[in-house]
């Protein structure tokens, strides 16, 4: 599915891409290619229901593109979408896949995990390109950020529903699959959590290890020894991390954000 989809989308970087013209339009046409390819790696990844599972996650890709369209029309300040940005597109996309497994008997734990190695692995591939081109942007690192979130939301549910283990493992799962909602909620009550953070390599690692650690406990399972250590961690660091962007916000509360 990955592969069948980056080189469909790797046409619309380039003459065909300035052909269409506006990046939403390149968008768009990202999108219907991208749809036969979530489909058909939704059917084959979920075999016992396999028309229910692509019709979902054809659904799932075509609600979370809806979603994407405004920020993008309304803050992308490039003229050109860029590669970045499709790679991203395609993220999305099989995060998606993904997500259609989550309401289907637990498929095979081998292929979630390859898969969510392969979303992971692109997540460094896009913000590369981005600076490569000069296409970097707040609504290309925002939409990156989003994709990151749920690809841990959904390997975290699934691991909830393979989850035997009792409430800690399950309680750990939550917190890597939901901080990053709960942040934004409580955002939403409080105006001094808006503020923009700083970059922080600390902070992008943990991310990657926090998807990590959701990937392997695919195979290990989360409640073996070495899932729930791996989880514990996992956990703890993804606690520390929003812990102290929190502490840093609230430090500067006061302060006139522009």
């Amino acid at each position: 599915m990955a592969g069948f989809a980056y080189f469909r989308l790797r046409a619309l970087d380039g003459p065909f891409s300035r052909a269409l013209g506006s990046p939403p339009r390149s968008f768009l046409a990202a999108v219907l290619l991208c749809v036969p390819a979530v489909g058909l790696g939704a059917a084959v990844l979920c075999a016992t229901a396999p028309t229910l599972a692509a019709n979902l996650a054809i659904a799932l890709f075509l609600t979370a593109s809806a979603l994407t369209y405004p920020a993008l029309r309304g803050t992308y300040p490039h003229p050109a979408l860029g590669a970045c940005n499709l790679i991203t597109t395609l993220r999305m996309a099989m995060v998606c896949v993904l997500g259609a497994a989550v309401a289907q008997p637990v498929p095979h734990a081998v292929p979630l995990f390859t898969l969510a190695m392969v979303a992971l692995a692109l997540d460094g591939v896009d913000g590369w390109l981005a600076r490569r081109s000069g296409l970097v942007s707040g609504f290309g690192a925002r939409f990156d950020m989003e994709v990151d979130a749920a690809l841990a939301a959904v390997l975290a549910l699934l691991l909830i529903r393979m989850d035997d283990g009792g409430i800690g493992p399950t309680a750990a799962l939550m917190v890597l699959g939901a901080a990053r909602y709960a942040f934004v909620a409580a955002a939403m009550m409080l105006p001094w959590l808006r503020r923009p953070l700083p970059f922080s390599q600390a902070r992008r690692a943990i991310c990657v290890v926090q998807i990590a650690a959701l990937s392997l406990l695919l195979l290990v399972g989360p409640a073996s020894l070495a899932g729930r250590i791996g989880l514990t961690l996992a956990a703890a660091l993804i606690l520390w991390s929003f812990g102290r962007d929190i502490l840093w916000l609230y430090r500067r509360r006061g302060l006139h954000c522009a």
